[in-house]
């Protein structure tokens, strides 16, 4: 693990070109503005140092309310319109995780976001993000 950027309640880090953001309670009940978003999109982008990385967020620690407004901050069609190789959250159980992909079929971002409970099946998916992205590259 490298360098831990904080801000408001949430950590933002890269390990093994994969950028990993681990939100806190209370996060998203502060009252957000312009800057705040802009000043989140610079971390990822400084976190990615110019590379087409995967993103895992991790909201294992918030409640169903909290992890629904910290999901939908951070998927596709958010506020952020960061580029990143693909998002996968992680939401500490099985029903938090069918609420959020019921969320994200009713708003059209199903194929975006990818849920997970466990981190390891998250990191899984990045990690083979990550080599669909070499296997591109090479060809």
């Amino acid at each position: 693990m490298e360098n831990i950027i904080q801000f408001e309640g949430a950590a933002f880090w890269v390990d093994q070109n994969i950028i990993y953001c681990t939100i806190k309670r209370g996060f998203v009940f502060q009252s957000f503005n312009g800057k705040d978003i802009e000043t989140i999109a610079n971390i990822i982008k400084r976190l990615s140092n110019g590379k087409f990385l995967p993103m895992l967020i991790n909201l294992k620690g918030l409640d169903n309310l909290e992890a629904l407004k910290s999901f939908n901050l951070f998927s596709p069609c958010s506020l952020i319109g960061i580029t990143v190789l693909s998002r996968s959250f992680v939401v500490k159980s099985f029903i938090i995780k069918m609420f959020l992909v019921l969320s994200s079929i009713v708003d059209g971002n199903a194929f975006w976001n990818h849920i997970y409970v466990r981190v390891e099946e998250a990191t899984g998916f990045c990690n083979e993000k990550i080599k669909e992205l070499n296997m591109i590259n090479e060809i």
